[in-house]
């Protein structure tokens, strides 16, 4: 039995061609432009594609490369097969994609979970990494859950933990504070919040009464210090809680507990 392998075309008929919805959005394309334009599509890198089940290609791989030769009228050199790998799969070793890319590729190819983390992304304004291991269930951000992510295989797990960092952060904007929503003020916050004693409204009173004390820092460490800080700024001895200490040991233990 004769099997059928992989075939090459070279065409300008870029009508035959459909841009896989996982893939990437196409927005860097000045360097690729002007290699094309000096040198011609390379037949040394065809694009990767599979048969769509209605006549046409869906590119795998290299619709950058597409894009720009259909817009300069080059003609394309593809490599058409019926391969059934994931594409995050081929993309995992190449260092090329970000998380951002996964998750709008997932997005795009219907996964709910990872629509519903960009949604909430774009709702709160958080760092994306951050906003997966939030809605994950984390406290920190870690690479695990991004990992998750790029292969599809993502779950959320506590909303409501999530909503509650997210509005912590929110009252530091809300007088003023431009670093709020970056990652290592967020977790700072996060980490405080999870100490025992701790006090959702009597954070957002401190922040409206000292809102000049938020200011940005070096390390995570005086963002820790910074906040226990505010909290019990102009408390009296009986009231002040301690952040720093008990924050920085139950992060070490969730961290022992994950990687147990």
């Amino acid at each position: 039995m004769k099997c059928q392998g992989p075939k090459t075309i070279i065409t300008d008929q870029y009508e035959l061609f459909d841009i896989w919805e996982f893939n990437r959005d196409v927005k860097k394309k000045r360097q690729i432009t002007e290699s094309m334009k000096a040198h011609g599509f390379d037949e040394g890198c065809p694009l990767n594609c599979r048969p769509n089940g209605n006549g046409k290609y869906k590119i795998v791989q290299g619709h950058h490369r597409f894009e720009v030769a259909k817009s300069l009228g080059i003609p394309v050199v593809a490599v058409i097969s019926k391969s059934t790998t994931p594409v995050f799969s081929l993309e995992l070793g190449n260092h090329v994609w970000n998380t951002n890319d996964y998750v709008t590729g997932h997005a795009r190819a219907g996964k709910e979970e990872l629509q519903a983390v960009r949604e909430w992304q774009k709702m709160t304004g958080l760092p994306l990494g951050l906003c997966i291991s939030w809605l994950a269930g984390e406290v920190t951000a870690t690479a695990n859950k991004c990992q998750h992510a790029k292969r599809g295989t993502y779950k959320r797990k506590n909303i409501e933990q999530a909503c509650r960092f997210a509005e912590l952060c929110q009252y530091a904007e809300d007088v003023g504070f431009e670093g709020a929503k970056t990652s290592i003020f967020a977790v700072s916050v996060a980490m405080c919040a999870m100490v025992e004693g701790w006090d959702d409204g009597r954070w957002e009173q401190k922040c409206k009464a000292n809102a000049g004390m938020l200011r940005r820092q070096p390390n995570r460490d005086a963002y820790l210090q910074m906040i226990e800080n505010i909290y019990n700024s102009r408390t009296r001895g009986g009231d002040e809680l301690a952040l720093v200490f008990p924050a920085k040991a139950l992060c070490r233990a969730r961290s022992a507990s994950n990687m147990g």
